[in-house]
């Protein structure tokens, strides 16, 4: 798995200033150490493989189309406010979260969120200036 340009540089400078990460995904849970480890994400859910004697017999899925649902949990987690969440994402499974909270960001965003986010960008590293933007307004 390689990421996308500018990603790492971008989630080490929002580390630095005190920012906490999270990665609420419909993916699988196959790379979710080494997001923890190599990104310094704090938090991370993800469908999670059900592996019995070493074969995948099963699937837990924690995260559907209502990824809201994982926004509310992960604030009880982490106790943070959702006038706290800046969320960034891509695609039409993130509309119910991106109306749930008061910053959107688009990476790439398919045309269906465009409505509903409040930044589109095309790459990683734009997000801080818009991210220091809303910081200084609040």
């Amino acid at each position: 798995m390689q990421y996308h340009e500018g990603v790492i540089e971008t989630l080490r400078l929002l580390k630095q200033h005190g920012h906490k990460l999270a990665v609420i995904s419909g993916g699988f849970n196959v790379f979710e150490e080494r997001l923890r480890r190599e990104l310094k994400i704090d938090y991370i859910m993800t469908n999670k493989f059900i592996v019995e004697q070493g074969k995948i017999n099963g699937v837990k899925v924690i995260v559907d189309e209502h990824k809201e649902k994982n926004l509310k949990k992960l604030q009880n987690i982490s106790k943070l406010d959702i006038d706290e969440v800046i969320f960034v994402g891509d695609g039409a499974n993130d509309i119910g979260i991106i109306k749930s909270v008061d910053y959107a960001i688009g990476l790439n965003p398919k045309d269906e969120i465009k409505p509903f986010i409040n930044h589109n960008v095309e790459k990683m590293y734009e997000i801080v200036p818009i991210i220091n933007n809303i910081e200084n307004k609040k």
